[in-house]
């Protein structure tokens, strides 16, 4: 489905092709306009790719094989509904080059990267034409504390600056209790149960639709945790949910 929707990047508007869009969120904009500095750069401070570690350009933040990989993504389809959720909408399984990139995001820490998942979480809502809604997971404390950030609430964030203004970020939603995340718990049933208790409300009204939005979905225990706490405040609400990866089949 093709879209409509202006794509805005360091103030300058440009429609929806997925190319010129990644060319341009590829650049260091304060280095790009400086090439001497770059090149000063190059010279004595090797710029590194991100997510492979190739020696690139110091006016680049990926190489051209990662921007490549990332070029050939299309969002991948839907998965079946839970007995809180609608459809959850998934960009692409988890061997794919959007798990590389989330994991350099979140662990390298670069919040840098934040620009590329802004983009490809645009792209998701508006291939699927999903509700302007948005509900993102929210971080851990002792996450936000290490990484220095909440990856999903700034993802929505930096989607909404840059590229898709006519969204509306809902800060709803509360972590609570023990930090332990949910990739560290094997079993399925733990992981429903820690989901179950890590989540709270605050006090904010519920709309009547609405799409979650999280990086990886494994089980869909998080997303059906979210989804049955807010139906309990608010039963009648449509609620979809969106993600970059989908592990497993």
């Amino acid at each position: 489905m093709k879209s409509n929707v202006n794509w805005n990047l360091e103030n300058e508007m440009f429609v929806q092709q997925p190319d010129f869009c990644l060319e341009q969120i590829n650049k260091r904009i304060t280095i790009s306009k400086a090439p001497f500095v770059g090149a000063l750069f190059d010279l004595f401070l090797p710029n590194r790719c991100l997510i492979c570690l190739s020696t690139i350009g110091s006016q680049e933040i990926l190489c051209g094989r990662c921007i490549g990989a990332l070029k050939a993504l299309s969002p991948a389809g839907t998965v079946q509904k839970t007995p809180s959720i609608e459809k959850v909408y998934i960009f692409d399984d988890y061997d794919s080059p959007l798990t590389e990139l989330i994991k350099a995001y979140k662990y390298g820490p670069h919040k840098i990267l934040e620009r590329f998942l802004g983009y490809f979480l645009a792209h998701l809502l508006v291939y699927w034409a999903l509700p302007n809604k948005i509900v993102p997971i929210p971080s851990h404390r002792v996450s936000r504390r290490n990484r220095g950030f909440s990856s999903m609430e700034n993802i929505v964030s930096r989607c909404k600056r840059d590229f898709y203004p006519e969204i509306t970020p809902l800060p709803i939603l509360k972590r609570l209790g023990e930090y332990i995340p949910q990739a560290s718990i094997s079993d399925p049933n733990q992981r429903k149960a820690n989901a179950s208790k890590a989540y709270a409300l605050r006090d904010a009204p519920i709309p009547e639709e609405l799409v979650l939005v999280d990086d990886v979905m494994t089980s869909g225990n998080t997303l059906e945790a979210v989804a049955r706490l807010i139906k309990s405040k608010r039963n009648d609400c449509r609620i979809n949910g969106a993600v970059f990866v989908k592990r497993g089949r």
